[in-house]
């Protein structure tokens, strides 16, 4: 219920006074809390909260907040760091995951050890390809 409430009001931000949320009665304290001791997405939704009430100057300049936001800022670098460690890790799982459908024709063959010769298309062919191509070119200049 809070984490949609939070979404709601990041939604409205936009449109709404911050000096009266600032206002409201303990709200800040309770985004603290929430993104000191939450889970996601209250964490997150909370940070983003907090951070648009941080434009009031009444917010801002309070000696308590700034503090608080000292202690903060380590933190939130900690979790955004392990947050890109646990991406680079689900990234090498999904990779070594993922076969390629058609490697077996890229690697080399199991007795000479080189890889299979390309196939080659007739020269007569490939010349008709490129006059068709040129051809095309022409007309859409026009």
């Amino acid at each position: 219920m809070n984490a949609s409430a939070l979404r709601l009001a990041l939604n409205l931000i936009p449109g709404l006074d911050k000096g009266a949320m600032a206002e409201a009665a303990g709200l800040v304290n309770r985004l603290y809390g929430w993104v000191e001791r939450s889970e996601e997405p209250l964490t997150s939704y909370a940070t983003g909260l907090l951070s648009a009430l941080m434009e009031v100057n009444s917010v801002f300049l309070e000696t308590a907040n700034r503090e608080r936001n000292n202690k903060l800022v380590p933190v939130l670098i900690s979790r955004l760091r392990q947050w890109r460690k646990e991406e680079q890790e689900e990234k090498e799982k999904n990779r070594s995951a993922f076969k390629r459908p058609f490697s077996v024709f890229g690697e080399p063959s199991s007795s000479s050890g080189e890889h299979p010769p390309a196939a080659k298309v007739p020269r007569r062919l490939s010349r008709e390809i490129l006059e068709a191509e040129a051809e095309k070119r022409k007309s859409s200049d026009y």
